[in-house]
């Protein structure tokens, strides 16, 4: 289904869709770059510091400086939401390469010879989640350009939602063809057929960002089926410890890294 002729709006500066992974960020930069001349997505730190980034122009990915520091740019960014128990356990099964049984088996708790390694790795992605989380709840309360915080728990099942937040905070108005256009393009039948032709998450379809084992079981509290019960409240105890200021502390120790490797000479997009 072709897109030439579909009417985009552009921007100074691209748009930015932010948020922590396993929020629904792809979605929501699939909708925009159609909508949009000038798109980007991100997670931190690639942004944060005048650093390459993937921004698609025209629907087309290239590799091109980021804007300044996000703090600094007055230009539109829409950061998704979501359940951040669901997006820790997302996040968990698609860097396991395991059974489905085995994961369960996991995330309960079972330490066998299949899931060891993936326990051994769990309290990293914890810890990567809970930082991108803070940090997102600092950008929310510090960011100077315009902020759009989409919920998850909506636009999973309306796209109905997502066209009148964008109308509403880009002031534009969304053709039907556009919208159409979207629907048969970023859907959950057509982003599994993409995951599918990837080996596992280390493989990304470059048009669509679309990961290998990337789309699993979406739906909104899906954690909580699956989860035993307290496992499920202590995973909910933990993120009730995010916070803005927690960000704060988090973006001032990335800068002191970033300002280090520099010094260094290192390579700024492992640190």
């Amino acid at each position: 289904m072709k897109n030439n002729n579909l009417v985009k709006y552009d921007t100074p500066h691209p748009v930015v869709c932010f948020g922590a992974p396993r929020t629904g960020t792809t979605l929501i930069w699939q909708c925009l770059r159609h909508i949009f001349v000038k798109v980007a997505k991100a997670h931190w730190p690639e942004m944060m510091f005048n650093q390459a980034a993937t921004v698609s122009i025209n629907g087309v990915n290239q590799q091109v400086e980021a804007p300044r520091g996000f703090e600094a740019v007055p230009t539109y960014c829409v950061v998704p939401e979501r359940d951040p128990v669901d997006s820790y356990i997302s996040l968990l099964r698609c860097n396991f390469t395991g059974s489905e049984k085995d994961f369960l088996k996991m995330i309960n708790g079972e330490v066998t010879p299949e899931t060891q390694a993936a326990n051994d790795k769990a309290q990293r992605w914890l810890n990567t989640l809970m930082n991108q989380l803070n940090y997102v709840e600092w950008l929310k309360q510090n960011y100077v350009g315009k902020l759009l915080v989409l919920d998850y728990e909506k636009f999973f099942f309306s796209y109905s939602y997502i066209y009148n937040e964008f109308e509403k905070f880009f002031n534009i108005e969304i053709p039907v063809e556009t919208r159409i256009f979207l629907e048969h393009e970023t859907n959950r039948d057509t982003n599994t057929k993409i995951q599918k032709t990837l080996k596992d998450f280390s493989e990304e379809d470059e048009d669509s960002l679309i990961h290998g084992n990337h789309i699993w079981k979406g739906y909104p509290g899906f954690a909580k089926d699956l989860l035993q019960s307290s496992h499920y409240d202590h995973l909910k105890n933990i993120f009730a410890g995010v916070s803005a200021g927690n960000g704060g502390s988090f973006r001032s120790k990335l800068q002191k890294n970033y300002k280090d490797a520099l010094e260094r000479g290192d390579d700024l997009l492992q640190i």
